[in-house]
């Protein structure tokens, strides 16, 4: 899979899958944003130096999004995934979050973590593949980091 950094020509592909009902039903955040809320977090998000987005590619297909967001004191990155809603069922999340770890990896050597809704049985299968380990739980999250 090919991972690139997103840029402004992913913009409508991102919002599509961040409004996906079973998107939106996994996310910390669950409601829909609109477009306009879309593109002023995006454009955000770009020029933020604490935040990495990348896109996975396989066979010129955008298979989802990898998001890294470093904390402020520079000490680890939160790491969340959402896959293209079409690309669901294909087994492509792990190649995704792997991949976007190996890239994130080549310029980054901070701790990598996770928040993880505790119905989201796909997501922290996923995460524990890639060397994620549960170390606290609260309410309806479990709360992971890369060993």
């Amino acid at each position: 899979m090919k991972i690139k950094d997103a840029d402004n020509s992913d913009s409508l592909d991102i919002f599509e899958w961040r409004n996906d009902p079973i998107s939106c039903q996994m996310f910390i955040s669950n409601k829909k944003v609109t477009l306009e809320e879309h593109k002023k977090w995006l454009e955000s998000s770009l020029n933020n130096p604490l935040r990495r987005i990348y896109i996975g590619i396989l066979k010129d297909e955008k298979v989802g999004i990898c998001r890294f967001d470093i904390d402020s004191k520079l000490t680890s990155a939160e790491v969340s995934i959402n896959l293209n809603p079409t690309m669901r069922g294909k087994n492509l999340s792990y190649q995704l979050l792997s991949d976007s770890i190996k890239t994130y990896k080549k310029t980054n050597q901070i701790r990598l973590t996770a928040t993880i809704k505790k119905e989201n049985k796909a997501s922290l299968i996923i995460f524990q593949k890639c060397s994620f380990s549960i170390v606290d739980e609260d309410g309806s999250y479990y709360h992971l980091m890369k060993n």
